[in-house]
């Protein structure tokens, strides 16, 4: 049983569930977006959440990816060590940068000015990640 709760992850089926499993969704997401951002996005997939504990789980991700995607998209699949708290400690580093606040959103402005709003104000992770010293969460 230890093995089957994570496998439902994968296999929605499992559960009587008719669904993707989180690779195949992690795929789509990454596929729907721009060409020139799924390699960055394929190469920067890290995994968090109490879940993403169980054993094995990146080394399952990574696999799974690995056989959805073409040769030519690299998946690197990481998980800090206490992906458990990875999402808050991700959270107050956005909340440290000084200008984040200037790049906020109301909904009324998404409603008025739709997604583009999105990409001319809001921040590019990437340069965050550089910012910070890393290049990495």
């Amino acid at each position: 049983e230890r093995f089957r709760c994570p496998e439902a992850l994968f296999q929605p089926s499992l559960l009587g569930m008719e669904a993707s499993g989180i690779h195949d969704l992690a795929f789509q997401a990454i596929t729907k977006c721009d060409m020139d951002v799924q390699k960055g996005l394929a190469s920067n997939i890290v995994l968090s959440g109490g879940t993403m504990m169980f054993q094995g789980m990146r080394q399952r991700m990574l696999k799974e990816l690995t056989l959805l995607a073409p040769p030519s998209l690299l998946m690197k699949v990481t998980m800090p060590s206490s992906p458990r708290d990875a999402a808050f400690v991700g959270g107050s580093i956005l909340a440290s940068v000084g200008d984040v606040q200037r790049r906020w959103l109301t909904k009324k402005e998404y409603d008025e000015h739709g997604v583009s709003i999105i990409h001319s104000r809001c921040l590019n992770l990437t340069d965050l990640a550089a910012r910070q010293g890393g290049g990495q969460w």
